[in-house]
């Protein structure tokens, strides 16, 4: 230790020679040694940090990541440097992932695909990457692209690590070439997601899954209606209605996800604008008459250029104008040829019109094979909240349905921390995490991913 100390005072010492005014750049006390938070320049990873921070919507998130240039110091090899470089490396993986994410759900597909170019850059052996190109590639209707991003895949995959791409890829690749073989006009969409970030797989919920399932099931065989996942904030209420998402697209199910943006104020029917301007609706949107489509102008103004004559409707006055509009919205879902899942994320962040033309549509339904799930959190429901309207009149007409996610108990814990973590946990280890987490799965896996599985003092496994 004294040897160490004396290295680093001499070091100081011609860290002072060197550079005029050190005092300026640098802080120095009897523990530390770092850059003043304050001085005559700008400290690109510290900025990187603050911007993410402020990132609430796709602008400012994409003017993050551009601050991000490479890794830490990447010609120091100093142990000491390690950690903070992987952690600013993965931030910058996991904002590209959600902007990508947030692009593609606005069918920005140019800049979506630029995201995953740069993180196929940053990881090009994360096979999860070069799906996310396919799937952006198909929902882009190109799938000669599509093909060729598998291609590369395969062929990097075999000179790095002389294996073959993973069952999902090659599954992926097949519905390729099949649609390819199929009507090239045909739209394909991609996975819609809510959590662009690499989650593990879903753990618990057996009770919840089979009951989604169920309604979903009796739905599709012509029961409408809509299911609330409730929970607290982190509990899993969106992981579970992906896993749900997921399920349905693997088998080429219709599916539409929105988001409700908890970074803005709402704007009334939101969500709506974003179910009507998924690939699944297009050709439904298309064959609409002139008047539904004009109504539908409202809220999708793109769609006056896609039908020349078609008038922009007038403001929307009396009581049977807005009832029009209502209906014109739900044209496109009821009695659809295929079942459809609509899902609502942050639904309590929803607009009360919203909220009004759910009730219009799933009291319109009469057998449409169709099936509103939204999820919640419950502690953002207050009393005179208008999702209680709203289940008070569904649950009328039997079509409300709720399912509340308890936190994970500890064996389940121990499952989820197990998977993240790379290897079997100690009894311990599993105790401390349940009681830090609180069974809550959005803890516990940021808890696991930084590496605080035991409590002080605790012994650490061996690897």
């Amino acid at each position: 230790m004294p040897r160490r100390r004396s290295n680093l005072r001499t070091l100081l010492h011609r860290l002072r020679e060197a550079l005029p005014d050190a005092d300026r750049f640098l802080r120095f006390d009897q523990h530390h040694v770092q850059m003043a938070r304050r001085g005559p320049f700008h400290l690109d990873a510290a900025d990187f940090e603050a911007a993410l921070g402020v990132a609430h919507d796709s602008k400012a998130l994409q003017a993050a990541v551009d601050l991000y240039s490479g890794d830490l110091l990447p010609t120091c090899y100093d142990e000491w440097i390690m950690r903070p470089r992987e952690r600013l490396r993965q931030m910058f993986l996991q904002s590209l992932q959600r902007l990508a994410a947030e692009q593609e759900a606005g069918r920005q597909f140019d800049p979506a695909l630029r995201c995953a170019e740069r993180l196929l850059t940053a990881d090009p052996v994360m096979e999860a990457n070069h799906r996310r190109l396919m799937h952006l590639h198909l929902a882009n209707n190109d799938r000669a692209a599509a093909l060729h991003a598998y291609h590369r895949c395969a062929a990097l995959l075999r000179r790095e690590l002389n294996v073959d791409p993973h069952p999902r890829t090659q599954a992926l690749y097949q519905r390729v070439l099949e649609q390819a073989a199929g009507d090239p006009d045909q739209d394909t969409a991609p996975l819609p997601s809510l959590s662009p970030l690499s989650t593990p797989r879903l753990v618990g919920r057996q009770a919840e899954w089979a009951q989604l399932l169920e309604r979903w099931q009796a739905a599709a065989a012509g029961s409408p209606g809509l299911v609330l996942l409730s929970g607290e904030a982190g509990v899993g209420t969106t992981r579970l209605a992906e896993e749900l998402v997921a399920w349905l697209w693997r088998r080429g199910r219709d599916v539409a996800v929105a988001r409700c943006d908890p970074s803005v104020q709402p704007l009334p029917f939101a969500p709506v604008a974003a179910w009507l301007r998924s690939p699944c609706l297009q050709a439904r949107l298309s064959a609409l008459d002139d008047g539904r489509l004009a109504e539908i102008a409202r809220l999708l103004p793109e769609v006056l250029t896609s039908r020349p004559g078609l008038t922009a409707p007038g403001p929307l006055l009396e009581a049977w104008q807005r009832r029009r509009f209502f209906e014109a919205l739900a044209a496109p879902l009821l009695n659809p040829p295929r079942p459809l899942l609509f899902l609502a994320d942050d639904l309590h962040l929803g607009d009360e019109q919203t909220l009004a033309w759910l009730h219009y549509l799933l009291s319109q339904a009469g057998r449409a094979p169709l099936l509103v799930l939204g999820t919640v959190r419950r502690e953002e429901i207050q009393a005179d909240h208008p999702l209680h309207d709203l289940r008070r009149r569904l649950q009328a007409s039997g079509r409300w349905h709720e399912l509340t996610l308890a936190p994970l108990n500890v064996h389940e814990c121990g499952e989820l921390a197990a998977g993240l973590a790379g290897r079997p946990l100690t009894a311990c280890e599993i105790r401390h995490l349940h009681h830090d987490s609180e069974g809550n799965p959005l803890f516990l896996v940021e808890t696991v991913r930084a590496g605080s599985m035991t409590a002080p003092g605790a012994a650490q496994p061996r690897s």
